[in-house]
């Protein structure tokens, strides 16, 4: 729901902007309409950018593609058709109510995106939650499996990432790629850390597979004091044990990797 989806994200003042437009766009519709009665070329084109309009107000309601940029284009495309020919004159006086109007949004756009950009970067900003609420920033990972030997690992999907909130450490990344296929397609696995808050990427390493032996990669984290790091790790492949083995395994499976462990050594 459009209005919802405003109000969760901009509040009461954001929903009053919304209806405030909805009603201009409405009234404009019907001004347009009296201005247009005599043309009938003029009249049928505003009824149906109209009509078009109602459309998108009960699309607005329920649809879960209002967000694209399609729909957005269409939807300002018919709104500038109907508000075109719907405007008052202008009038020469330098201060006249329309130029204060439009002075006045402008400030309220301006303040407005300046409380969003404090809120986005400061205390609802993605490390503020973080925080505040202990995030566990692990994704792409199956259910806990064991290994023969009773250690857990996970499968990954084709992109994962494992969160590290202990700082300065070594890491051992064990993994495994099952691929059935993997001696005559190897696959490569990319690995990098999420760093600086979450917002800068930086490479480790990249590793071409050819069999399906565990692995193991060693990386010397420790100039990354940051708390809040992530490891990401990317297949450039994924395979599916249902189409290769005929199981009843339907999912897409990258590799498997055991729990981290933190170690002392040299980096490799």
């Amino acid at each position: 729901n459009y209005i919802l989806q405003v109000a969760a994200e901009f509040g009461w003042v954001g929903i009053g902007f919304i209806l405030w437009l909805f009603v201009i766009l409405v009234t404009s519709i019907v001004r347009a309409m009296r201005r247009n009665e005599e043309d009938i070329k003029e009249k049928w084109f505003y009824w149906g950018t109209g009509i078009g309009l109602i459309f998108f107000f009960v699309i607005l309601q329920f649809h879960t593609y209002i967000g694209s940029y399609e729909v957005k284009y269409t939807f300002w495309m018919l709104a500038a058709f109907v508000l075109s020919p719907s405007g008052n004159p202008v009038h020469s006086s330098r201060w006249n109510t329309k130029k204060l109007i439009s002075l006045a949004a402008v400030f309220l756009v301006l303040a407005a995106a300046g409380v969003l950009y404090k809120n986005v970067t400061g205390g609802l900003s993605l490390i503020s939650a973080t925080k505040k609420y202990d995030l566990k920033h692990t994704f792409g990972l199956y259910p806990d499996e064991q290994t023969p030997d009773g250690e857990l690992f996970n499968w990954t999907v084709g992109t994962a990432g494992i969160h590290l909130k202990t700082a300065k450490q070594y890491v051992r990344i064990r993994f495994q790629a099952a691929h059935p296929d993997i001696a005559r397609f190897p696959v490569q696995v990319r690995f990098s850390l999420l760093t600086h808050n979450l917002k800068r990427e930086v490479p480790l390493k990249i590793l071409t597979v050819t069999d399906s032996d565990w692995h193991e990669a060693d990386y010397d984290l420790s100039s990354y004091t940051n708390e809040y790091n992530v490891l990401l790790i990317r297949v450039s492949r994924t395979w599916n044990p249902k189409i290769f083995l005929g199981t009843d395994d339907g999912r897409n499976l990258g590799v498997a990797v055991r729990r981290l462990r933190p170690y002392t050594g040299r980096t490799e």
